[in-house]
């Protein structure tokens, strides 16, 4: 799990962690939106971890969750942690 830094960031994520969020995850909206995710990767597609930095947070504006990344164009973003 990314932490907030002094910058935005990003990190190498899988599919397989999406299914653990689903799998760990009370809430039937966000399964929803994590089998939505998952239904839009095409071979080829990066999973990308994210978490914006620090001020950010302390701006209550402050996000981390997943990308779904084609060609260099984010098309599908699951939020996992905000304020």
């Amino acid at each position: 799990m990314l932490k907030a830094t002094e910058k935005n960031q990003t990190g190498s994520a899988t599919l397989a962690d999406i299914d653990t969020l689903m799998a760990g995850s009370p809430s039937p909206q966000f399964v929803a939106d994590c089998k939505k995710f998952r239904e839009q990767f095409q071979e080829g597609d990066e999973v990308l971890e994210f978490c914006t930095s620090t001020a950010s947070w302390q701006a209550m504006a402050g996000r981390a969750g997943y990308l779904l990344r084609r060609n260099g164009e984010d098309i599908a973003m699951i939020i996992t942690k905000m304020n």
